[in-house]
Parts: C-alpha cells; structure tokens; sequence
C-alpha cells in the first residue's frame, strides 16, 4: 500500500508542475513555450492571447491526465504503470502534436 501511495505523490508532483506553468508564465505579452528557454516564439506567433489561452488548455489537460493516472495508482499498481507509461511516452507525443496544431494556427 505504501508504492501506492508514493506512486500517487508522484504523479501529483508531475501534475503540479504541468498545471502551475501556464500560470507562471500570465504575461499576455509573452507567448507560453513548450521547450524550456524557447525565446523564438515571439517573432511567430500573432494572437499572444489566444495562443496562450491554448496552451493553458494543453498543460493544464496534461496535468489533469496526471492527477488521474495518480488516482489509478490507489485502484491497481499494475493498471497505474501502464498508465504511467502511455502518459509518458504516447501522452507527450500527442501533446506535441497538439502543440504544433496551435503554433500552425498562430503562426505569423
């Protein structure tokens, strides 16, 4: 019971940095980036607002899926795991592409 809960720890520390980004970076001048020290996106994207009302969407979905996956922990370790595993792996690469989805919209 105890890797239950540690597992659930985990997940919830993820989950804070996922939904607590988007609000360290309010500034409606400057554009939320995906990759850290991304400075570029400034010159490329038109709408700052729309942009970053988007992407507060996608992180904070992203950090939802974690305070889920957390939850499944304490139903079944096994079926936690492979939560975890398809979050961390399948779950970023859909983030990415949803992520260029709303660059291609925004784009100068």
């Amino acid at each position: 019971m105890v890797g239950e809960f540690i597992s659930l720890f985990c997940c919830l520390l993820c989950a804070s940095a996922f939904i607590l980004i988007p609000y360290f970076s309010e500034d409606k001048n400057t554009p939320i980036s995906f990759w850290s020290g991304d400075y570029s996106l400034k010159d490329k994207v038109n709408n700052v607002e729309a942009y970053n009302r988007e992407m507060k969407k996608l992180y904070l979905g992203y950090g939802i899926s974690f305070i889920i996956n957390g939850i499944m922990f304490l139903i079944s370790l096994i079926i936690g795991v492979i939560l975890l595993v398809i979050n961390c792996t399948i779950g970023i690469f859909v983030i990415y592409i949803i992520y260029k989805k709303i660059l291609k919209k925004y784009y100068k």
